[in-house]
Formats: structure tokens, C-alpha cells, sequence
């Protein structure tokens, strides 16, 4: 069976810049029309990110291999193509591998490392993480959404 793993940003009262990793158990996923597609992203379609120089656009009706086969749009972000529906157990708390968290965040202006790691049940290596910053990975799409929410405030 599928997990799906999601970021949850939470903010005061609790603290400005902790992150929650939460989890719940999918238990199957439903594929998103072209129509539904096409309005949620009304440009073209690429096969590729916008970094390769081979990309080409797409035409929806035509991929071959469904739902599994990557679209981007323009500005290279990878397209969605089928959502997951959640299952009825609780969401839980998700462990981390502690000894690979460093590679999510970046140090700070100093060099130093901006994550805590709290080992569970004393195994040293699984447990949860705080950071005062976002998880790199999610830095492109952050600003992204920063962008726009300056462009619809200078407006």
C-alpha cells in the first residue's frame, strides 16, 4: 500500500517556523480528467522539466501510460495528474531517518545547522525533526507562492 506524505506549516502560537510531518495511509488514488487538468493549468504541457532542453509539449489525449507518465507546466513544475484518497485511519506522526535529515536543510548564514532532532525510544537513529527553516525541497515552490502573493498585493 501507497503513503502519502504531506508538509504542515504551523503557525503561532506555537512556534513561527515548525514543521509537522504528517502521514496517512492512501488507499487508492483517483486520476484527474484532462478538462480538470487544462483549467487548473490553462498553458501548455511539457514531457520534461523546464531545465532540459529536450522537452517538448504534450498533448494529454494522446500520452501513452495513463496517469503514471510526468507532465510539466512552462515554468517546470511537475503536473499532478491523480490525487490520493486518504483511508480512514488517524493521521500519525511520520519518523524521519535522522542520519539523512541534514541533507533537507540548508545552515544558516553562520554555517550552523538549523534543525533539532529528537531520537525515539532510544534508538538514535529514527525520530522527528524541528527547524527554524523550510525543508530545501520545498524552497522552489515556496517562492513560487511567495511571487505570486507579491504580485497580487502590488496590484
Amino acid at each position: 500500500m501507497m503513503n502519502h506524505l504531506s508538509l504542515s506549516l504551523s503557525f503561532p502560537p506555537i512556534s513561527p517556523n515548525q514543521i509537522l510531518l504528517r502521514f496517512k495511509e492512501v488507499d487508492q488514488w483517483t486520476c484527474l480528467s484532462g478538462e480538470i487538468l487544462h483549467r487548473a493549468h490553462p498553458g501548455p504541457l511539457y514531457d520534461l522539466p523546464e531545465s532540459d532542453p529536450d522537452r517538448v509539449e504534450v498533448d494529454l489525449r494522446r500520452i501513452r501510460g495513463g496517469h503514471d507518465v510526468p507532465v510539466y507546466d512552462a515554468e517546470g513544475y511537475r503536473i499532478r495528474r491523480r490525487v490520493p484518497t486518504p483511508g480512514r485511519s488517524s493521521t500519525s506522526g511520520a519518523l524521519a531517518d535522522l542520519t539523512k535529515v541534514h541533507d533537507l536543510f540548508s545552515p544558516d548564514e553562520r554555517g550552523k545547522k538549523t534543525y533539532h532532532t529528537y531520537p525515539l525510544a532510544f534508538t538514535k537513529r529514527f525520530g522527528n525533526v524541528q527547524s527554524s527553516t523550510t525543508l530545501r525541497p520545498y524552497d522552489p515552490v515556496i517562492d513560487k507562492i511567495n511571487r505570486a502573493c507579491r504580485c497580487r498585493r502590488e496590484r
